[in-house]
């Protein structure tokens, strides 16, 4: 979940309530995205907002100037102005799709666009008590019913929703856009993976087993956090006993899946570090005879090559040695005691931190080297 990060403007004290809190009406101006404090979507920039609150003293709101945190429901409607109903179906098509809008910029909000089997429908909104919506009866973009998986794209100005019509009970991968991000699915007989492509290297955001219809990696709603903190499964990388960090912010393309004699098999690359040339990539695998999840995380390492030295100066042996750590953290709801340190084996799923390190010395003929 995200939330909004703002700096008041004005503060308008509205009628009290019958409890005698005070209600007051705050107009902001957005600042960023929380908690990685990323930057703003294009339809919120130079805007200023508006929201409620009932307070039982009013210093608890500041003064303008000040900044004010929203909540996770407070923030929804501006994160996520355009919403679409099926957001995801299964087996067949539904019989119509409503794309929900909330406009707040002028009475007259733009026009939608749907694309969906080589077919372009556009229209405007129908004014509703919350905010506009529009329904389409899938009919329009299909004669027949066609060979799953479908999509249904909507634009409006910049914003973009996807409603995806996925295969029931058949192994696929396929990238999904829900109204927070973006995820990689991998689906078989036995479990349902999210994986994050957007930022997190291509970590597990979800594990679902379909026959108890479980989520390992599931995560209090409402609550501001980050991806993996509260669940979910993430690989880490040292470089000479120094975490690093970029993992977090990685983002991974799709290289490659698909379905073979053993699973289901999805293929991700990422660019880790440019000025070291270190590259990631994972393979996931769902096999189809047991209920088993496997990944295999790799390490491209090729530093830049360095211009040759005088005879006399010729590198030690030690100076070409490199320690890389490799590491993982799983993180499922029965192991959120400890922030730190997650307790292991607290559900089907091994959780908890795991290092292993190892030594490579570059002695490829182009200086470059890799690790697994």
């Amino acid at each position: 979940m995200h939330a909004l990060l703002g700096r008041i403007t004005n503060i308008v004290a509205l009628p009290e309530g019958g409890d005698g809190r005070h209600r007051l009406e705050i107009s902001f101006k957005p600042v960023c995205i929380l908690p990685a404090r990323t930057k703003l979507p294009e339809w919120l920039k130079d805007q200023v907002l508006k929201v409620q609150r009932e307070v039982v003293d009013v210093r608890e709101i500041g003064n303008p100037g000040d900044s004010i945190v929203l909540t996770a429901e407070e923030s929804a409607p501006w994160l996520y102005p355009l919403t679409i109903t099926p957001n995801i179906a299964y087996g067949a098509l539904p019989p119509a799709i409503t794309v929900h809008l909330r406009w707040w910029k002028d009475e007259n909000p733009p026009e939608y666009l749907v694309k969906a089997n080589g077919r372009q429908i556009g229209g405007k909104f129908t004014k509703q008590e919350h905010g506009f919506s529009a329904e389409l009866p899938t009919a329009l973009f299909y004669d027949a019913p066609p060979l799953l998986p479908v999509e249904f794209e909507v634009t409006c100005e910049k914003m973009r929703i996807v409603c995806s019509v996925l295969p029931q009970n058949v192994a696929f991968a396929r990238k999904l856009t829900l109204p927070e991000h973006e995820l990689m699915h991998v689906e078989n007989g036995w479990y349902a993976v999210d994986i994050a492509v957007q930022a997190g290297g291509g970590g597990i955001y979800a594990v679902c087993e379909k026959g108890r219809a479980n989520n390992h990696f599931s995560r209090p709603a409402g609550v501001l956090q980050q991806p993996f903190i509260y669940g979910g499964h993430v690989d880490r990388f040292k470089n000479n006993w120094r975490a690093n960090e970029r993992m977090d912010e990685v983002a991974m393309t799709s290289v490659g899946a698909g379905k073979d004699s053993s699973g289901m098999r999805l293929f991700l690359e990422g660019l880790v570090e440019e000025e070291q040339h270190m590259r990631t990539s994972v393979a996931y695998t769902l096999f189809d005879d047991l209920p088993l999840l496997s990944w295999q995380r790799d390490y491209h390492l090729h530093p830049a090559r360095k211009k040759r030295r005088s005879r006399g100066k010729r590198n030690q042996r030690i100076s070409l040695t490199t320690c890389s750590s490799l590491g993982w953290r799983s993180v499922p709801p029965g192991a959120r005691r400890s922030m730190g340190h997650p307790a292991a084996a607290c559900s089907p799923l091994t959780t908890g931190n795991w290092w292993s390190s190892a030594a490579h010395r570059r002695t490829t003929p182009s200086g470059a080297g890799s690790g697994r």
